[in-house]
């Protein structure tokens, strides 16, 4: 596909989280990144952060928001000093 641009895939383990690594692999970016959030081993996958977990779970922010925020950082060419963003 032409599709060059960086791609970040966000998931949850819970119920079809690993199927969402399909979709980055057909695409023409050679800068992918996946994060699939989780707490439980594989065959606890049924009862493994879902979905909605990604937004109103304990775990949300470390499992999933604070990956996403330094994926964005890093793709951004600034950084970060305290909650305020710097140019690089």
């Amino acid at each position: 596909m032409d599709v060059t641009v960086p791609v970040l895939s966000v998931a949850a383990v819970g119920g079809f989280g690993q199927y969402t690594a399909y979709s980055p692999s057909i695409l023409g970016s050679t800068d992918v990144t996946t994060i699939v959030a989780g707490l439980y081993p594989p065959e606890y996958q049924m009862i493994d952060f879902g979905h909605i977990d990604l937004f109103i779970s304990n775990e949300a922010r470390t499992l999933a928001w604070e990956p996403v925020l330094a994926w964005i950082i890093a793709h951004s060419g600034k950084e970060m000093e305290g909650n305020k963003f710097t140019k690089n």
